[in-house]
């Protein structure tokens, strides 16, 4: 693995009510030391859809994450920390379940 590339599986489970997303998400990490969970709200406009991911961690920055359908069940896109001291950012693959 290339330093600073990591590959994360997250579970979201979400409910969508119009144009609002809203559930829960958890990771789940081969060591089991950084598993972490906690809530996610967004928007969908057509095939985008842009979702805020807030952790139980209160040091935890939430992360945006920005995707677009790209199949009937798979979405790609961007995620990037917000309001946190250390830039994150990334790519993301959404596949439904």
């Amino acid at each position: 693995m290339r330093s600073g590339i990591a590959y994360v599986n997250a579970t979201l489970v979400i409910t969508n009510a119009g144009t609002g997303i809203s559930g829960t998400w958890h990771t789940t990490l081969p060591d089991g030391a950084t598993n972490d969970s906690g809530f996610v709200a967004g928007q969908v406009s057509g095939l985008d859809v842009t979702l805020t991911m807030t952790s139980i961690q209160s040091d935890a920055c939430p992360i945006r994450v920005n995707a677009t359908a790209i199949g009937a069940t798979t979405m790609n896109g961007t995620y990037t920390s917000v309001n946190c001291p250390q830039a994150l950012t990334g790519g993301v693959l959404l596949t439904k379940q």
